[in-house]
């Protein structure tokens, strides 16, 4: 039997503003990233209030989206 792959795990947010959706996400990143799965939560805007919630086995990216439409993101 093959051993089992590390996983990748992208969250993709509009922002991480203190919400009930954005809490569940960052604990359930938190979580998969404890099991040793890659995890980056990626977010569009601010607010960021939850980045200090985000554990630092999680890597998470600000697309600083400032319209429309952005390339970046």
């Amino acid at each position: 039997m093959d051993a089992p792959r590390s996983q990748a795990v992208l969250f993709l947010l509009s922002a991480l503003g203190i919400g009930g959706s954005e809490g569940k996400i960052v604990r359930l990143a938190n979580s998969i990233a404890a099991r040793g799965d890659r995890v980056v939560i990626a977010y569009l805007n601010g607010p960021a209030a939850l980045l200090g919630e985000i554990s630092s086995a999680v890597r998470f990216v600000h697309l600083e989206r400032g319209g429309r439409l952005l390339l970046r993101a």
